[in-house]
């Protein structure tokens, strides 16, 4: 062979080699990219799972992201297996984002309109964070610790104290999941980190507020008949004691009374003048009593305002709670 021949050769091996060398690196640098898109190739989401997609206003990034971990809405006893891992005694779990695969939580209540959609961007989000690397990671958990958290800080400060006992050392992890679905008002830069999954993140935390009000609205109302409750009782227990001390010092007055009228000591004007006083306090006393009556008959009424709005509360943590149980119907049960 000739010289010229053996370096054209040469030169064929070689950029063969380079060619090789840089489909590997490629394969190597993009392997979760390629994972995740032959994974979504394979999926084949159930109709459930595409409405709960557009409902949560996923741009394209955000749905492939979904897609890439197999989300699957499950029922209660196959979903508390799946997610046992992060259950919690104090807090209802209605997704869980494990072994890179999103399991959520199949709630039927009609009043929660709009739960399943954000637990969705939650867990969804969780995949997302799952890629960032790490100079992105540490970028974005700056700005996520830069977030005023406004009137959610209360409550979002209860959910990270749960979140550290069920999993710890995962704080940033759930701040950002929870602070992408669910806080409104967020600065430029997170909302334009945020818009790479979201096509109107708005909407998704319209969605959030909306059934977060459902509890909301019924914990206010449990607090102000608490609140009307106890004093009514304080009243009622008030004006009780006071109706008895009247009671007994209108009848030892009656009694005194009688005994001076069957004496005959008295006059017919003095007589007259404190049989009259006397009448005028059991009229005031009967007042009393009917006002206490009055008092106990409202007391009863909020009382059972309470017990159904306690009841209605019970009902709707038992449907976004997979650890409890639901209440059997009537036929269900025995007798």
């Amino acid at each position: 062979m000739s010289a010229p021949a053996r370096r054209s050769s040469n030169l064929v091996r070689l950029s063969i080699s380079l060619a090789l060398l840089a489909g590997a690196a490629f394969v190597f640098l993009n392997r979760q990219q390629l994972f995740d898109q032959y994974t979504v190739w394979r999926f084949s989401p159930s109709s459930e799972i595409v409405a709960i997609a557009d409902k949560a206003a996923f741009s394209e990034q955000g749905k492939f992201l979904f897609y890439a971990s197999r989300p699957e809405l499950l029922e209660r006893d196959a979903f508390n297996d799946v997610c046992r891992s992060v259950a919690s005694e104090n807090t209802a779990i209605l997704g869980c984002f494990s072994m890179s695969r999103i399991y959520l939580f199949d709630i039927d209540n009609k009043k929660l309109e709009g739960v399943k959609e954000v637990t969705a961007a939650h867990e969804m989000l969780h995949a997302v964070y799952q890629r960032l690397s790490i100079g992105e990671k540490a970028r974005v958990d700056a700005l996520l610790e830069k977030q005023p958290l406004g009137d959610d800080e209360a409550r979002i400060g209860e959910l990270m104290a749960e979140y550290e006992k069920t999993e710890p050392g995962e704080r940033m992890n759930e701040l950002h999941s929870i602070i992408g679905s669910e806080i409104r008002d967020l600065t430029p830069e997170l909302e334009a980190y945020y818009a790479q999954y979201f096509d109107d993140r708005a909407a998704l935390v319209a969605q959030a507020e909306t059934y977060q009000a459902v509890f909301q609205q019924l914990e206010a109302q449990q607090d102000t008949l608490v609140s009307e409750l106890n004093a009514l009782a304080d009243g009622i227990d008030s004006d009780s004691a006071r109706y008895r001390r009247n009671l007994q010092v209108l009848e030892a007055d009656i009694r005194a009374f009688n005994q001076r009228a069957n004496s005959g000591t008295m006059t017919r004007a003095e007589y007259d003048r404190e049989r009259a006083a006397l009448e005028l306090r059991q009229q005031a006393l009967r007042s009393d009593y009917s006002g206490i009556q009055a008092q106990i008959r409202t007391y009863e009424q909020k009382r059972t305002e309470l017990a159904t709005i306690n009841s209605e509360s019970n009902a709707l943590n038992r449907s976004i709670n997979s650890a409890m149980a639901p209440v059997p119907e009537t036929e269900e049960l025995d007798g």
